[in-house]
């Protein structure tokens, strides 16, 4: 079974894209390494319903047939560094 949090940008762009696993997935696996994470303080904002929104637009783009985004499906964390 794949890791999906072990994943790089490419394999997930790319296992979305194909059909491997869905973005929800990914982003459920994410919203848990996060969640688990939550002692470190590595995140100020964490926005889980946007992720569960981003992915949900993605799966149903994916079944539509439509193109998708370069990235969509892929999570993102954004690091501050003007706090």
């Amino acid at each position: 079974m794949t890791v999906l949090t072990d994943l790089g940008v490419a394999a997930i762009r790319d296992g979305v894209r194909n059909g491997s696993f869905s973005a929800r997935e990914v982003a459920d696996a994410f919203i848990v390494q996060v969640s688990k994470a939550k002692p470190l303080n590595a995140f100020l904002v964490e926005t889980p319903d946007h992720a569960i929104a981003a992915a949900r637009e993605a799966d149903a783009a994916r079944a539509a047939g439509e193109v998708l985004k370069p990235l969509a499906g892929v999570p993102i964390g954004m690091k501050d560094l003007f706090c």
